[in-house]
C-alpha cells in the first residue's frame, strides 16, 4: 500500500513541476513587446500621402494617414501615429502605403526573434527605391511623439 501513496505522490510532483517548466518556456517564446512609436518619414522631394495601419494580435488596432511635405534640404518631414493602440504587448504587424499604392508590412515578432526587448518602435520611410521599414528595439531613445506608457 506504501508504494501505491508513493508513486502517487511522485506523480503529482512530477506534474506540477513539469508544469512550472512549461510555463517557463512558454514565457521565454513569448513573442509579447509593446510597441512605443509608430511613423513615417518622407525623403523625397515630392509629397506624398502615407496611411498607417497597425494589428496586435491579428486584429488592426490603429489606422491613420498622413500628409507628409517633401525633403527639405537635409531636413525630412515625418507623420507620427498617436498612439490609440494602448500599451497593451502583443504580436505587432505594422502596414504602410504611400499615395493608395500596395501595403507593405513588417513583423515586429519576426524582428525581435533574436531580441529580448519589452518596448520596440516602427518607422516606415519613403525614398528613392521605395517604401521600407526600420524597426529598432528598445523605447530609450526620444523619438519625437513617443507613447507617454514608454519607460526612457
Amino acid at each position: 500500500m506504501h508504494r501505491r501513496t508513493l508513486l502517487t505522490a511522485l506523480g503529482a510532483t512530477t506534474a506540477t513541476l513539469g508544469t512550472g517548466c512549461l510555463s517557463s518556456v512558454e514565457e521565454r517564446l513569448d513573442p509579447s513587446v509593446r510597441l512605443g512609436w509608430f511613423g513615417a518619414h518622407n525623403f523625397d522631394t515630392e509629397p506624398h500621402q502615407f496611411d498607417l495601419q497597425l494589428t496586435r494580435d491579428g486584429t488592426r488596432v490603429h489606422h491613420s494617414s498622413h500628409e507628409i511635405r517633401p525633403r527639405d534640404g537635409n531636413y525630412v518631414h515625418s507623420g507620427v501615429a498617436d498612439c490609440d493602440w494602448g500599451s497593451a504587448s502583443g504580436d505587432y504587424v505594422v502596414r504602410a502605403r504611400v499615395d493608395s499604392n500596395e501595403w507593405k508590412e513588417a513583423s515586429i515578432t519576426e524582428f525581435l526573434t533574436s531580441r529580448e526587448p519589452d518596448c520596440a518602435v516602427a518607422n516606415a520611410e519613403y525614398r528613392d527605391d521605395g517604401l521600407q521599414f526600420f524597426l529598432r528595439d528598445g523605447c530609450d531613445r526620444d523619438w519625437n511623439g513617443t507613447c507617454s506608457f514608454t519607460t526612457r
